[in-house]
């Protein structure tokens, strides 16, 4: 490999994305997420400087959203939240939470789905 093809590699890093919340308009409604919109809408949930750490970030999410107590725990997080600051723009159900990071993915940085950021 020439050096300076081993250089434009070294600086590619890893997104690790989740499929948006929408707002649903509705006081007492949950949010709801969107996993059908361009990579480039989704949020980025942190950066990785290789892929395998981006993997097993991801799969350490899910399986703590597994967890039903865990999900109870951040339901409760995210009500006290809401009832402190009087929106909803936070919270969605634990079930959709864990729905959410199913469909986590990690991106390249230079992917082209990311265009439009």
């Amino acid at each position: 490999m020439k050096a300076p093809h081993a250089a434009a590699l070294a600086l590619i890093g890893w997104y690790l994305l989740i499929p948006p919340v929408i707002t649903t308009g509705r006081s007492k409604e949950p949010n709801q997420f969107v996993w059908s919109v361009p990579l480039s809408l989704w949020h980025r949930v942190s950066s990785f400087d290789d892929a395998d750490d981006c993997e097993k970030y991801m799969y350490d999410v899910k399986r703590a959203y597994e967890d039903p107590s865990f999900r109870a725990e951040v339901d409760r997080r995210d009500e006290r939240i809401a009832e402190e600051y009087g929106t909803q723009a936070y919270l969605i159900t634990g079930e959709d939470r864990l729905r959410r990071w199913y469909f986590a993915q990690c991106i390249a940085s230079d992917d082209p789905r990311l265009k439009g950021r």
